[in-house]
């Protein structure tokens, strides 16, 4: 005799045995009962043949689960034949008494007489498949596996429990029930836990692999489950028609005992409603980590659980309806992109393709954002939980749940607003701890007909750019200045430079704070010290927030210029920025504001701190005026040398007026340092020297800067160029060439701003100069002023010295350079202003987007006494 455990009854007269698990899985074997025939069970789209269903439920309930003893089977047809003894009787025996299988006509030995007698005796009493009634009491209904699973749940009476029979193990976690007696069937997914489970083919022509423990926990789940009677609690209806429950046996939850045995981790989103309860599973899961069991084992101690693990954290920055910057409270980590769990919103179009006309925002999408915004951007304090994490592109986003002060679920309060949808899932994905809510949210908004939800088209956002030109600014600043309306910081471009929407009026309009300058945190222009730190205050403080707007007035280039106010209470960013060191009071224009006295005291307590832009200040000295070297407003015939940037410049001055600044320049130079090296061959900053090029030739030459590797930074004085020669190649500077001053003068187009050379457009702007001065033997220039050494001037063709005709203007009209702002823009000429303005309304270079410079640019208003660290 052989023995195993029954571990499913496929009909009347056959069952599947299994051996003892010393493999995974466990050897089966289909057994047939031999000497009997039992009705027929239905396969789908058929019908039982009478009594087929209570011969199969007499045999289930008789041998599932047990241990049996059976003989060596005779294999027929395909099948094996063997006679099954349970606790010392023979089943068939048993079946064949009570009228539910048919003795085989053919047969012998003691055996098989004893079943013919209680075959014999089932007849005469009627009993079963032998009955002289009708049959049609002893066919089961058949099996309802095409229903709305939804609306017969919505049915039934709220948290009752149904009586169950587990058909089939589809994994560790998943279940086909008939529920009787109504026989339906109902896939059901466990509810609080996950199991391993085959994962699809990586690529083609490979086959799918399970993931570790898949195999022992769906044999314990078919070793527990299968063909099992159970109570069937149904907690929520997927919407593929897949139903969330708990499976309860007379020995507890099927899950507890999954994650007990480190075959399942724990899910919050359904734990929730599951008839164990959050706790009961975490219970188990610790359990398991701590005996580092099934799916822990083999790796480093693990972490006990917690079934509510929240973070406080503060939004800056929403990005759609579902995807936002968070960070932490009182962490100055980098924010984090986050997206809401289990939701979608409808999507943004790219900015750059919607404005070429090639895509469209997704309808509600604005709505979905601008809700999202004024939920999360007015809280002082959000609640997060992360539910899982996805890998988006190269990069692992969490997903999240985001809580408000009243404890409520923001993704679940925007379902229901109907701009957002459920997020569909597959059986047993992570996904969040109150996506039943959301499910039900998603009903409400589609049953009260609510924006994606409803047949109501999505409005269109027409937005005014108010900002588009000087002129339209300057008419929109009474209606600004007379109504207040609400304003939402869209943008933050710089320290002090905003993008703010008026969604009243449906415009838009670039906003630059008045009285102060702060720091370049880089794009077009290098960085300066505090200028990234100066963006990332502003944009903590301002981005997206709802903030209120007193204007003062407009510039040239349409941006608007006032204060700007945020949060409860009303904070005056200007001032905030003076007393943090983020920012210089630029007392010019502060001056004429109502808060000046704030602003000034805020700043004077940064300096006084030595605090971000004031860390090496020093108190201004008086300093003596510059010898004038050169009457202003003279023309001069020059000779250019080198061209450094697109403004800057190098020049011999020809002539009597060329002879007369060289004479008047000598007294200074003689005063230089023309010592031989010091100590150890070294060099001084300003030294004079000979210098090798790198045409082989020796020229004259000043330090600059002293370099790694023991080389020098050197200027060429008659020339302009600079270039780094190694010290050993360096000469002292012979008393025989002091007789001539430096003969390259340092020029500038008068009133021209140029990018830096690594800048965007600076190489541009410098060819554009190159190409117009070098090699001309024509050129004459004015000059109209200097300072520091550096000669401001206009330069013409010897032939037309018209104003329209300068270089100055030729290299307006490139648009890679623009007019200088500030204090000194008073005094810029009209035909500079006019080729300004051409290049900007062509949108050439840097006015491809319209103007985009920010008070940062203007260099005037930096404190003289300024000491840079650079």
């Amino acid at each position: 005799m052989h023995s195993g455990i029954v571990k499913e009854v496929k009909s009347g007269d056959t069952i599947v045995v299994v051996g003892p698990p010393t493999t995974i899985p466990p050897p089966e074997l289909n057994i047939t009962l031999s000497g009997v025939i039992a009705p027929r069970v239905a396969r789908r789209d058929t019908q039982d043949e009478p009594y087929a269903w209570a011969a199969r439920e007499c045999l289930r309930k008789m041998t599932i689960g047990q241990r049996i003893e059976f003989t060596s089977p005779d294999e027929f047809g395909g099948r094996q034949f063997a006679t099954v003894m349970l606790r010392g009787q023979n089943v068939a025996a048993e079946l064949v008494a009570k009228g539910l299988v048919a003795v085989k006509d053919k047969g012998s030995g003691p055996e098989f007489e004893e079943m013919q007698q209680l075959e014999a005796a089932a007849k005469e009493a009627g009993l079963g498949i032998h009955s002289a009634d009708s049959n049609e009491h002893a066919v089961r209904p058949a099996v309802d596996r095409d229903f709305d699973v939804k609306r017969w749940h919505r049915s039934l009476p709220a948290r009752q429990p149904l009586s169950a029979v587990v058909e089939w193990v589809r994994d560790p976690c998943t279940f086909g029930c008939v529920v009787v007696p109504d026989f339906k069937y109902v896939l059901v997914n466990l509810s609080g836990v996950a199991g391993p489970r085959i994962l699809r083919a990586a690529a083609e022509g490979e086959a799918p692999q399970p993931q570790p423990f898949y195999y022992q926990a769906k044999y314990l789940s078919e070793a527990l489950m299968l063909n099992r009677t159970v109570e069937l609690h149904l907690e929520s209806i997927e919407n593929n028609g897949t139903a969330v429950g708990s499976l309860l046996t007379s020995e507890g939850n099927i899950a507890e005992e999954l994650v007990r045995r480190g075959y399942g981790k724990v899910v919050e989103w359904s734990a929730k409603e599951s008839a164990s309860g959050v706790q009961a599973l975490v219970s188990c899961e610790n359990e398991a980590r701590k005996a580092n069991a099934g799916i822990w084992s083999g790796q480093e101690a693990h972490a006990a659980r917690t079934s509510n693990q929240m973070q406080p954290v503060v939004a800056i920055e929403v990005r759609s309806g579902d995807t936002l910057y968070i960070q932490p409270i009182g962490s100055n980590a980098e924010p984090t992109m986050v997206s809401l769990s289990s939701v979608r919103c409808p999507r943004l179009a790219n900015a750059k393709a919607k404005e070429e006309g090639m895509a469209e925002d997704e309808p509600w999408a604005v709505e979905s954002k601008e809700w999202l915004r004024s939920h999360v951007m007015t809280q002082d304090k959000l609640m997060m939980k992360v539910d899982y994490h996805r890998m988006i592109g190269e990069k692992e986003r969490p997903f999240v749940s985001l809580f408000n002060s009243k404890h409520q679920n923001l993704a679940v309060k925007l379902v229901q607003a109907g701009l957002a949808t459920c997020q569909p899932h597959r059986d047993n994905d992570e996904r969040s701890a109150d996506y039943a809510d959301l499910l039900a949210g998603e009903g409400q908004a589609k049953e009260a007909h609510r924006c994606i939800g409803g047949s109501r088209p999505a409005p269109t956002h027409r937005i005014n750019n108010m900002s588009m030109s000087a002129e339209k600014a300057k008419a929109f600043v009474p209606s600004l200045q007379r109504e207040r309306p609400a304003c939402v910081v869209d943008y933050v471009m710089s320290g002090s430079r905003f993008k703010l929407a008026v969604p009243k009026d449906s415009a838009v309009l670039t906003y630059a704070l008045s009285g102060i300058r702060t720091p370049s945190h880089g794009g077009n222009k290098a960085a300066e010290p505090c200028g990234p730190e100066a963006l990332a205050f502003t944009r903590k403080m301002a981005m997206q927030r709802d903030v209120r707007i007193e204007v003062e007035g407009t510039d040239r280039g349409g941006t608007f210029l006032g204060q700007l106010f945020v949060g409860a209470g009303d904070k005056n960013i200007a001032v905030e920025l003076l007393r943090q060191g983020l920012a210089w009071l630029d007392e010019r224009s502060a001056s004429r504001s109502d808060y000046f006295n704030q602003m000034e005291a805020a700043c004077n307590s940064a300096k006084e701190g030595k605090l971000g832009v004031w860390e090496n200040y020093v108190e201004p000295v008086a300093e003596e005026e510059e010898e004038e070297v050169v009457g202003h407003s003279k023309m001069v015939h020059i000779s250019v040398q080198h061209v450094q940037d697109g403004a800057t410049f190098w020049v011999h001055i020809s002539g009597e007026e060329g002879k007369r600044m060289l004479q008047q320049r000598h007294s200074r130079f003689a005063q230089g340092d023309f010592a031989g090296p010091g100590a150890g061959g070294r060099y001084r900053i300003n030294q004079y020297c000979l210098a090798p090029f790198s045409d082989g030739q020796i020229y004259r030459a000043k330090i600059l800067e002293r370099l790694q590797g023991d080389k020098y930074k050197v200027l060429y004085i008659d020339y302009g160029n600079t270039h780094e020669v190694n010290a050993a190649d360096l000469e002292k500077f012979p008393g025989d060439k002091m007789d001539v001053a430096e003969m390259a003068w340092q020029c500038k187009l008068a009133f021209v701003d140029a990018p830096a050379l690594g800048a965007e457009y600076g190489s541009e702007a410098a060819w554009h100069l190159e190409k117009a001065l070098m090699g001309r033997t024509d050129l004459v220039s004015e000059i109209v002023s200097s300072h520091g050494g550096v000669l401001s001037m206009f330069v013409y063709e010897n032939v037309d010295q018209s104003p329209h005709s300068s270089v100055n203007c030729h290299m307006l009209a490139s648009g890679c350079v623009r007019n200088i702002s500030g204090r000194g823009s008073r005094e810029i000429p009209d035909a500079m202003r006019d080729a300004e303005e051409r290049a900007a309304k062509k949108h050439i270079a840097l006015w491809r987007y319209g103007d985009s410079r920010a008070d940062s640019d203007e260099d005037d208003r930096r404190p003289r006494a300024w000491n840079s660290t650079q």
